[in-house]
Order: structure tokens, then sequence, then C-alpha cells
């Protein structure tokens, strides 16, 4: 292993700090001490779908203090998390993101929320991270990973339903991140992806609740959100829903080459037909961003 792939999560990490202004080590630091950090990984899982395994099968790491009153990652269990009613905010990365760079993505999205946040109400933020490190041929790349989001975002929506019923909930999904994030909230809708479904006692309490969405340039097709669409009931469990759109981002301008000329990203311009419930916002970024999919460039904004 070579030094640059020893140490990528740390470069990775010092970048992102130094394009928020943070030094490196202020990603800990600057973290509210009221606030609960963790990182949650369904890597070890890959695209296996089966209740009984999940609970053990999630990797979990916590920010907390140890003896010295310093905050340092520490393995917990999924148990432990889930038994909690905090409030909390999920960040779903998108496509080519390993661990460690899925590590520094999110902390990242963490200190742009709460320095424009003023509210001091405690928070669990959890990083969602799943298996999208990137392989040969770009092509195949993106088509690979839009099929894996499928049973990952029922591994999400798995996790989502075994949080206590009163749990506030938001998700920032990003990229293919929004993908999964879509597709995890029509299954927690009682949909189906596929053969991929929610036992009806795992999600019962779960479908009462209402969640607040924001999908940054999402990768995911417009007509997939639509009702009878492929996750046709995702916003039946949306309560305030913001689209963050860009006509220039590559990404979304290039998406049909990937998936058919007529399909088009919701993270381009939006939806174009109504929506059965809650409030929609959509966020026309062209100009702020511009040529770019970088998620560095979104947060600037």
């Amino acid at each position: 292993m070579t030094w640059l792939e020893r140490n990528r999560g740390v470069l990775v990490a010092a970048l992102l700090a130094a394009i928020l202004g943070l030094a490196p080590s202020q990603f800990a630091r600057a973290a509210r001490p009221q606030d609960q950090l963790l990182l949650v990984s369904t890597r070890s899982l890959g695209t296996r779908c089966t209740p009984s395994i999940m609970a053990d099968g999630l990797q979990c790491r916590e920010l907390r203090a140890n003896n010295s009153g310093q905050r340092q990652w520490q393995n917990v269990a999924w148990r432990e998390i889930a038994e909690r009613a905090t409030p909390t905010v999920f960040y779903v990365h998108g496509n080519r993101v390993d661990l460690a760079r899925a590590h520094a993505e999110g902390m990242a999205v963490y200190n742009a929320l709460i320095h424009r946040s003023p509210d001091e109400t405690p928070i669990r933020f959890v990083i969602w991270s799943w298996p999208s490190e990137q392989i040969r041929r770009p092509v195949r790349d993106y088509k690979v990973k839009a099929a894996r989001t499928r049973p990952a975002g029922w591994q999400m929506a798995w996790a989502l339903a075994d949080l206590p019923a009163e749990t506030p909930i938001a998700i920032i999904g990003y990229s293919y991140g929004a993908r999964l994030t879509t597709g995890a909230l029509h299954v927690l809708a009682g949909g189906k992806l596929g053969d991929l479904a929610l036992p009806r006692q795992h999600r019962s309490g779960a479908t009462r609740r209402k969640i607040d969405v924001a999908l940054v340039a999402a990768a995911v097709d417009a007509a997939w959100v639509r009702p009878g669409g492929f996750h046709g009931r995702a916003l039946e469990m949306t309560d305030e829903l913001v689209l963050a759109n860009n006509r220039r981002d590559p990404a979304m301008r290039f998406y049909h080459l990937t998936f058919g000329r007529h399909v088009q990203p919701l993270g381009y311009s939006g939806l174009v037909a109504g929506r059965p419930r809650g409030q929609l916002y959509s966020i026309d970024l062209t100009d702020e961003v511009g040529r770019s999919h970088a998620l560095a460039d979104y947060l600037r904004t």
C-alpha cells in the first residue's frame, strides 16, 4: 500500500477542511458538545437484505469523550443508537466514495449545517455510508452503483424503521445518495424495490412519521418519484422536501448517456408534476455552482 493510499482519508479531510475554513483537527473540535455524531456503514453487509442480520451487520462508530475528556471515534452497537429518540439528521453520500472519504464528507456537511443554524437543539448526526468505492470503467461503475442503491435503500429503510417512532428525522442525500434516500422512503411507506420490502411489523410505527428531506444534485430518475413510479411512494413519507438543482452539473446533464435518452434526473430541474402532500422547495443553483458536481461547490452556496 502506497503512502497516498494509506493517507487518502487524511488528505480528503484536509481538503474539505480548507474549503470550509477549518483546520483538519477542528473537524472533531468543531462538533458541538450537545450533539451526537455517528458514522454508520453497511459496507460489511454488501447487498444482503436480511432483517435478522441488520443490527449486528451495521458497523457503527460514535464520537465520544475518552477518559481524558477528549472526543474520539469509538465503536458502538446499533442497538444502543436505536433506543434513543434524539432528533436525527442523516447524510447519505454519493458514488465513488470510500469509508474515509465518507467520514470526511459527512463531517464537512455537519460543520456546514451547524454553522448555518442558530438553533442550539441537540441533534444526532449520522453519516450513512454504503459500498460505493470506485470500480473500473466509468459507465460500468455508474450502472453497478445505480443497481446497488436498490439493496442499499432497503437497508437504510430498515434502520429508519428501527428508530423510535417519535424520533424527528431529516435526511440529506447527495447525488446517488439521493437515489438511495428516495428508495428508502419508498420502502418505508410500504413500497417494494423489485422483490425487496420491509416486514409489515417492522415498519408499522415508521409510517406514522413524516421526514424532512433535502436532495442535492439528485442522481435519481425524476419519473421514479411520481405516483406509480419505481420510488413512487417516497413522497408519502416526506413533510418538507428541498431540491437543490443544477442544469449545468455534468452528472445531471449527461445522466441520459448512462440511463437512456429520455431519462431526466431529479437534480436537473426538479419535479415537473405535483406531489401528494407536504411542502416542496426547489432551489436552482445553476448560476452559483455551474459546471461542477463536487459536493464542496454545493456546500459553498
